[in-house]
């Protein structure tokens, strides 16, 4: 009946057998023998959902979508797939960059390591790699400049942009990767948006850990320079970033980088942040 059907028994059942349908493609976009035969297909009913409303179907849709992005790693390929792969993250990409944006900080990370993922395949093309970190990276420059207000959008796509770097889709010292590096400098030295700048120290240290750019001539002087400038809440990423460098640095330079950097490293120990104390010392 009419009063059944809108009942909210009705209506919870509905939603269960709707999860399970999504949950369960999931399972199909997990290694299928026609990948490259249906990806442009299934990639049009994942694409909307990438930024759904419902947080458990953008879950399902996110988790579909890196299952097929990993099982391309697993299956040999022809430069026809390779092709069609291209055109599906042309596709896609935008849509997941879209819900990544739109997710809250706790809900990002399963859209970012899926960005990172989907270029990540071997079949990624440079190009797209280099293209969205572009577009990433202008957000964060129109920020620097006061052109856009708010900084939630700057975060999110300095988030997107380190997702891209560590698929290794882009050559290490690539001109993107080293305009990457120089987009974060300027936020070392400016307090004004720790958020901001706590996220600049940790992209600068994954920079390093990934080995993504050659260690640069000019950083050691950049974060010497930084050091007054540094937010409460960047100490720690701070820390850890100059730990980083210290354990890339050759042996020649590592005394000289050490000696300009003790007397903070002793003043941070003292700090009244366990997390600083804890950088400060290791």
């Amino acid at each position: 009946s009419e009063e059944e059907e809108g009942s909210p028994v009705a209506s919870k059942n509905t939603t269960i057998v709707a999860m399970q349908v999504w949950s369960s493609l999931c399972g199909f976009c997990n290694d299928p023998t026609d990948l490259y035969e249906q990806i442009m297909g299934v990639g049009s009913l994942i694409a909307p959902n990438l930024n759904a409303e419902d947080p458990t179907i953008k879950h399902f849709a996110v988790k579909a979508l890196r299952n097929l992005a990993q099982s391309t790693g697993n299956s040999l390929s022809s430069e026809k797939d390779k092709k069609t792969y291209s055109r599906f993250l042309k596709k896609i990409l935008p849509s997941l960059l879209k819900g990544t944006q739109n997710s809250s900080v706790q809900k990002r990370e399963e859209h970012l390591a899926c960005i990172t993922d989907c270029l990540a395949a071997n079949h990624s093309d440079a190009a797209i790699a280099s293209n969205f970190l572009k577009r990433a990276l202008k957000n964060v420059l129109e920020y620097s400049s006061g052109n856009v207000q708010g900084s939630d959008s700057a975060r999110s796509s300095l988030d997107i942009a380190m997702a891209i770097a560590k698929s290794y889709a882009l050559e290490r010292d690539s001109s993107e990767l080293l305009l990457f590096y120089k987009t974060l400098l300027p936020h070392l030295q400016d307090p004004s948006d720790t958020s901001i700048q706590k996220k600049a120290y940790k992209a600068l240290a994954q920079f390093l850990q990934l080995e993504l750019v050659s260690i640069p001539d000019d950083l050691v002087a950049h974060l010497e320079e930084a050091a007054d400038s540094t937010g409460v809440g960047s100490k720690a990423s701070r820390l850890f970033c100059i730990q980083i460098l210290l354990e890339k640095l050759l042996v020649e330079s590592l005394y000289e980088s050490t000696c300009r950097f003790i007397a903070e490293i002793i003043l941070y120990s003292r700090d009244a942040s366990m997390k600083t104390r804890d950088h400060a010392n290791k």
